[in-house]
Parts: structure tokens; sequence; C-alpha cells
């Protein structure tokens, strides 16, 4: 409707066309942000699927850290190792970042059984293991940082006397001989 006229339509406007300079300029400006986009996708799935050498700290070749390492290179995909050392009593300690899962309880259980499935098929030496895992949560004031969520001692005869490979998960936080597990990665 055009001046209270019910069937006359509006003037056609001219459409603007780019041409030249303009054109090529739009165009490097849509491909510039495009590869910004990729970049940032990429590097995000990079993260991802990052081999487990590459996610740890570096250790001189042939080190028993080293070794422990390549012994749980078998780690569920998921979590994440933080470090690997030896306590004085030749105990081996893995420090691991807990996986992101829908269900973390059941997510850590199974990180901590993929492990020491790992390791009871090595033939790396060691007496006895310690995790502590670790997650981001957020405190009463919704600021999140990454804390410690478990603390499990295995003993050398506990590692020993178990068959990992048929082990439940379920059960893998009470057959630890000494330890802590947050609430939230308990079963409620």
């Amino acid at each position: 409707m055009v001046d209270g006229h019910p069937h006359m339509r509006p003037p056609a406007t001219k459409s603007k066309r780019l041409h030249g300079p303009q054109l090529l300029m739009l165009i490097g400006i849509l491909a510039a942000a495009g590869c910004m986009i990729l970049a940032l996708v990429s590097s995000s799935l990079r993260g991802n699927n990052v081999s487990i050498a590459s996610r740890t700290p570096a250790y001189a070749a042939g080190s028993r850290e080293a070794q422990a390492v390549m012994a749980l290179s078998a780690a569920p995909e998921g979590s994440q190792i933080r470090d690997v050392s030896f306590d004085s009593g030749n105990g081996l300690v893995i420090s691991f970042d807990a996986p992101d899962t829908f269900n973390l309880a059941d997510g850590t259980r199974k990180a901590i059984l993929d492990y020491l499935q790992a390791l009871q098929s090595s033939d790396l030496s060691y007496n006895g293991v310690a995790f502590d895992g670790y997650y981001p949560l957020a405190d009463k004031s919704g600021q999140v940082a990454t804390v410690e969520i478990l603390t499990l001692r295995y003993s050398d005869a506990t590692i020993k006397k178990n068959n990992w490979d048929r082990f439940p998960a379920s059960d893998i936080y009470q057959v630890a001989d000494t330890g802590q597990v947050d609430p939230k990665f308990q079963d409620k």
C-alpha cells in the first residue's frame, strides 16, 4: 500500500551490486574470517586427539618415568596424565585429570581401572600405585578451579591379587588400600 492506495506497490529499488575493489575487499574479509574460524576449530580438535606423550611433562628417554608413560599409553582417551613419578618406596604416583564424561563417577572409575590394566600388562617395576585425580569444580561463588577430587593408594599386594581385566569398574574405589574421593565422584 502506497499513499493510502491498497493496490499500489512501492517503487522498485535498484539493487546495489558490488564491483571491482569493493567485491575484492568483501571476499578478502570473508576469507580471513573463514581462516580464523577454521584455525579455532582445528586447534580445539587437536587438543582432544593428542598423543599421551605430548600431554605429559617431558622425561629423559629411558628413565623410569618415561617407561611408566609408555606403559600407560593404553590409558583411556578422556583422561589426561598430568605427572608420573616414583616415591621413595618405589611406588608409582600417577596424577591425572579425570575424564569429562556424562557420569563423572563412572568415567573416573573406568579411567583408574584402565590405568591399572595397562600397568598389569606392562613389565614396569613398581611397588604399589597412587592415583591423584583432578577435575575443574565451581565453588559457592561460581569460581572454577581445578582441584584434587581423589587420592587412592593400591598396595603391591592389592595390585597382584586382582585380575584387572575382569575387575568391575564399579568396585575400584572399594579395593583401594587407602584414599578419599570427593562425593561428586561417588554414587549417590
